[in-house]
């Protein structure tokens, strides 16, 4: 019987001290424990028993749970879209202007050898010339009488020469071109042309 009640004195102070340090050291908050009464205890035939008054066990509370902070996705980054370099635009080269042509200096043709033959005293002087292809002969009247100058065979064809006057022709071909005076019979001459 002792046993019994050192056994029910030391549930009461576990009791008392349990429920001391639940409400000390627990960070949440717990309602108040009814204090245990003591009662006396009546003594049975066996002994005095013991008789226990429930004491109210305190609910535990539950613990605040703090829901965890929601984590906020950062979303992905968009792709980067590599845009290509620009194709080189082709620089196009324009040549330099091409120098002006040097001006061309036409060289005039050489001026026409002019041989001259005069007509004096019913006779063409000199009677007889050499003379190149392309050279000009140049016959003037200086008689009071009028001339011709007339090829026999083609060539020269004057006309009429008053005293005074000219007449040029330019043999272009070789050969022996005879000539005289349509108005007077024994007037002759000869040119002769070469290359």
């Amino acid at each position: 019987m002792n046993n019994t009640i050192g056994a029910a004195i030391a549930v009461l102070i576990l009791i008392t001290i349990g429920g001391w340090w639940f409400t000390s050291s627990s960070p949440v908050p717990t309602p108040e424990l009814a204090q245990p009464t003591t009662e006396s205890f009546p003594v049975g035939p066996n002994g005095p028993q013991v008789t226990e008054t429930p004491t109210p066990v305190a609910t535990p509370t539950p613990p605040v749970v703090t829901p965890p902070t929601p984590v906020s996705k950062t979303p992905a980054p968009a792709p980067v879209i590599q845009t290509p370099p620009p194709a080189p635009v082709p620089v196009v080269q324009t040549p330099p202007p091409a120098p002006a042509p040097a001006p061309v200096t036409q060289t005039p043709p050489p001026a026409p050898t002019v041989t001259s033959i005069a007509i004096a005293s019913f006779a063409y002087s000199p009677a007889t010339i050499t003379v190149k292809k392309g050279t000009t002969v140049k016959w003037t009247n200086n008689d009071s009488a009028p001339h011709t100058v007339t090829g026999i065979n083609g060539g020269p064809a004057s006309g009429t020469l008053n005293n005074g006057q000219t007449y040029s022709y330019t043999f272009n071909s070789t050969g022996s071109f005879n000539y005289g005076c349509a108005f007077h019979g024994g007037m002759f001459a000869t040119v002769n042309v070469t290359e």
